[in-house]
């Protein structure tokens, strides 16, 4: 399309760091990883994060607090001129808020929907993950010129993003298009199915139920179960090679033992996602770490 709508956005300042225009779904923290890093003591690796609930775009707290006008929060809609308190020491200031009516959109199975502004490279080692900037090595890149976006696969193919695409790469299916934003938000605004409403997780190892407050959402069992409950028992990250290890033995060749947690990752992704349980409750890292990622008010229930 010659004429691409802005994606949803905000711009945050603290002190001591540049301005940072950020996207639903992007981190705040000191991690390096983070899509707004914050060299703070009081500042979490993943402190907080933007979401976008109902056409509106909020800020959410992870594994830091919150303050706004002295009181804690766990929550509030970002809004040009709000203060946040993020530590003792640290605050953000909204400075701007860009909420358009249409978006483009990258989605698979594994990543759920990843909203582009920027230049990002697709990878996959093990677990398909989708990154800023240009990578060399990347199964596809995708970058903005002007208002048109451009995509380059591993072949050095190259092609414009005027319409919906679709790529088969390693075997998945990935696709990019342009989306009206009311679609995209409104599964996520429905009382109590809301994508990022709080969680139950009850693991008995065999068997994981989790709940969004009374209401059964998904029972899992098989591998998948397993996976989950051995993330609990860690009560962190951990290397897939560890983990995999664990469910299946360490006796197993390596290319085998990543190729089947692929698998019972897609497999259990799909799943929560078929549930609206967010898929992004079993989370990888760039450094080949899964782990849970809980937000404040998910509570884990376990019998192991």
């Amino acid at each position: 399309m010659s004429d691409s709508p802005p994606p949803p956005s905000v711009v945050v300042v603290a002190e001591g760091c540049a301005p940072a225009l950020l996207l639903p779904g992007d981190l705040i923290g000191r991690a390096d990883t983070a899509a707004f890093t914050i060299n703070d003591p009081g500042i979490s690796e993943v402190h907080c994060y933007v979401s976008l609930r109902g056409g509106a775009l909020w800020l959410l707290a992870l594994r830091g607090r919150m303050g706004v006008n002295g009181q804690l929060i766990s929550e509030v809609r970002l809004e040009v001129g709000l203060t946040v308190r993020l530590s003792r020491t640290c605050t953000m200031e909204v400075t701007d808020v860009v909420e358009p009516r249409q978006v483009l959109v990258f989605s698979s199975p594994d990543l759920g929907q990843r909203l582009l502004s920027r230049s990002c490279s697709l990878r996959c080692d093990p677990l398909p993950t989708l990154e800023p900037g240009a990578r060399s090595e990347a199964l596809l890149q995708l970058w903005p010129s002007g208002d048109r976006w451009f995509w380059r696969d591993a072949t050095g193919t190259t092609g414009e993003i005027s319409d919906q695409i679709e790529w088969t790469l390693n075997n998945r299916v990935y696709t990019a298009s342009w989306v009206d934003l009311e679609d995209l938000s409104a599964p996520a605004t429905v009382h109590n199915d809301r994508l990022d409403a709080p969680l139950r997780l009850v693991a008995q190892y065999d068997s994981v139920h989790i709940y969004k407050g009374d209401r059964l959402r998904v029972a899992v069992s098989g591998r998948g179960a397993q996976l989950i409950s051995e993330l609990v028992a860690f009560g962190g990250p951990v290397r897939w090679e560890v983990l995999a290890g664990e469910i299946w033995g360490s006796d197993i060749p390596r290319d085998r033992l990543r190729a089947m947690l692929d698998v019972t990752l897609q497999r259990l992704r799909k799943r929560l996602s078929a549930a609206s349980v967010r898929p992004t409750l079993v989370s990888a890292t760039n450094t080949g770490q899964i782990e849970l990622l809980l937000h404040p008010n998910d509570k884990v229930e376990a019998d192991l």
